[in-house]
Parts: structure tokens; C-alpha cells; sequence
């Protein structure tokens, strides 16, 4: 009401800017139980408990999933919920129901500005695990060029082995280099992490990352949420009609492929 009420002229009222008015719903017991729904007067007491219907303007408390979509005729993906508990609101929501749903995350915002002020650092940690990725090949295949060598050696005639030994010793030479290069990068991308993420928060880094994996709270998030968002005054940038789609998911082979 504080927010709401008198701001237009055509709502006078907060609870004319709702269809339906429900307060009281006692999630996450909303979506597993089936406590009936109650009318309130605007004052708080009960209007009534034989609740039938839903009427524009009234006040409804408690009530359950399955009362609600048989008296709103929405369920399904027709209802989109909106909620900033990941487990009151969104998990067991989408454990008990095929509402779509909408996690409200307020720390997205910081999220978001830090990881642009440190793009650098961003794009270091990544180029970082490219290099370590191709260092490990090349130290792979150092590997089966010494295993080789080293059963030629086994049955090589003299004249030929001194050539041989000689190519095995250039081959662990060059081998420990790369060993040296790929130590020296998973030390530095793990001080480039750590830096990186405790320049966020000293105590816990990054909210939707840990690493270069998905923190728990990252993985809800992406496996239970449909969308998420800062704030819910966001979608005032979207027309009402707006169709929100998931963007092409790629397995790790179409990505390497860059298709």
C-alpha cells in the first residue's frame, strides 16, 4: 500500500494492480499440501472459509497449488512464478508443478558490473586454460615419443643406437620444459582464480561460480530457474507479449567445431 496506493488515478487502490491478491501462501507447503484458501477483509480478519471463487479486488490467504490453477483456469506453462528463495520458491515449485519460473537474484547486478571491470583477468584465466590444454597434449605425445624410443633402444644395433639415445635425450629435455611451462601456468592461473575471486568477496568469491565450475547455488539456478533476473521491474523493458527462449545449447564437440 505504501508503495501503490493514490499513484494512479485509475488505481487507487494496491490491490487493483492484481488480478488475484494472495498473501499467507506458507511456501513451500503452497505447492506440497492442500490447505484451502481463506478471504480476508482488508483489515486482516477473516471474511470468509468456504472460498469458491476468485474475484478482483478481494484478498486470499494460504490456499495450494491445485486450488489455485482449478479456480484461475492457468497452470502449466501458462503461469510464470516469480521468487527469490531458490529453494522455497523455485526448487520445490518445480518439483510439484510445470510453472515456468523466474529466480529474482538481487546480488546479479554486482556480479555482472565486477566481472566487466575485470574482463582482462577474464580473458587471462581463459587463455590460460587453452595453453594448459595444449601443453598437456604436447606433453602427451612427448610421452609416446620417449616410450617409443625407448623400446627401439631395446633391440637397436649398435651403430644405431647411439643416434637413438641421442633423440631420447633431446626428447626428456624438451619434455621437461613443457612440464616446467604447464606447472608454471597452473600456478598462475590458479593465483589469476584466486585473486579474481576474492576481489569479489574475500570470504566466499563469486556467487554463480567456483573456479571454473558453477558454484551449488550456480547449478539451481541453471537446472531449476527458467529465467533469472536482478529485479522484476527488468521485464518493464520487454513487451507484455514477449516469448522468452532458451539460446541454442551446444555440446562440447559443436563448440570446438565453433558451430
Amino acid at each position: 500500500s505504501y508503495l501503490l496506493d493514490g499513484r494512479l488515478a485509475e488505481y487507487a487502490s494496491w490491490r487493483n494492480y492484481f488480478d488475484y491478491v494472495i498473501v499467507g501462501a506458507q511456501k513451500p507447503a503452497f505447492f506440497a499440501e492442500h490447505k484451502p484458501f481463506t478471504e480476508l477483509r482488508p483489515d486482516g480478519t477473516v471474511a470468509s472459509t468456504n472460498v469458491e471463487s476468485f474475484e478482483r479486488g478481494r484478498i486470499y490467504e494460504g490456499g495450494n497449488l491445485f486450488d489455485f490453477e482449478r479456480l484461475t483456469g492457468y497452470g502449466g506453462e501458462n503461469v510464470l512464478y516469480v521468487g527469490d528463495h531458490i529453494y522455497g520458491d523455485i526448487i520445490r515449485n518445480r518439483k510439484a508443478s510445470q510453472w515456468r519460473t523466474c529466480f529474482v537474484v538481487q546480488e546479479l547486478e554486482k556480479e555482472i558490473e565486477y566481472i566487466d571491470e575485470h574482463r582482462d583477468e577474464v580473458h587471462k584465466l581463459n587463455e590460460l586454460d587453452a595453453l594448459r590444454g595444449r601443453l598437456d597434449d604436447l606433453i602427451n605425445h612427448h610421452k609416446l615419443m620417449l616410450n617409443s624410443l625407448d623400446r627401439k633402444l631395446d633391440r637397436a644395433a649398435p651403430a644405431l643406437a647411439q643416434e637413438l639415445e641421442a633423440m631420447r635425450t633431446r626428447e626428456k629435455r624438451d619434455l621437461e620444459t613443457l612440464r616446467r611451462a604447464f606447472k608454471a601456468a597452473i600456478t598462475e592461473s590458479a593465483d589469476t582464480e584466486r585473486r579474481f575471486e576474492r576481489g569479489a568477496n574475500a570470504y566466499w568469491g563469486l556467487v554463480f561460480k567456483e573456479g571454473n565450475e558453477n558454484s551449488r547455488f550456480g547449478e539451481q539456478v541453471q537446472d531449476y530457474a527458467d529465467l533469472y533476473t536482478s529485479r522484476v521491474s527488468n521485464f518493464l523493458y520487454y513487451s507484455p507479449m514477449q516469448v522468452f527462449r532458451s539460446p541454442r545449447a551446444a555440446m562440447p564437440h559443436e563448440r570446438i567445431r565453433g558451430y
